[in-house]
């Protein structure tokens, strides 16, 4: 749900990341 003070949400992703390119909270535009 989308939190109207941040505009912000939380999503889960599950990809393969072989190359450990993808970090644990990392941000995404």
């Amino acid at each position: 749900m989308l939190n109207p003070e941040t505009r912000t949400l939380e999503v889960r992703l599950d990809v393969t990341n072989r190359n450990y390119r993808l970090k644990p909270d990392m941000y995404v535009r």
